[in-house]
């Protein structure tokens, strides 16, 4: 499926979660908490200066409307239709520091 967004929309393919294991003991993730979250921009508007394809972003974890490729596989990698506004930041060399 290949989706172009419309306006200042953009496609990210969401990074997927990593549990933390602190001495053998896996932390369940907090719900509750709106994380932010991180991903790959696979498509942007064509009149889009802020970002490009390829970058790897951090965004509002409840923004925007997820899907996947294929709703009936667990492990089917999951995208997101954000606007740009709810884009956080760009995250270089795959570091937050």
């Amino acid at each position: 499926m290949k989706l172009n967004p419309l306006n200042s929309n953009v496609v990210i393919k969401i990074d997927k979660e990593v549990e933390e294991a602190r001495n053998g003991i896996l932390l369940a993730p907090t719900a509750v908490i709106a994380k932010p979250n991180t991903g790959t921009v696979v498509a942007v508007h064509s009149n889009n200066p802020i970002v490009s394809v390829g970058q790897s972003v951090m965004c509002l974890k409840h923004s925007g409307t997820g899907f996947k490729e294929d709703s009936l596989d667990k492990d089917s990698p999951e995208y997101k239709v954000i606007s740009e506004r709810d884009i956080l930041g760009i995250v270089e060399n795959g570091n937050y520091s």
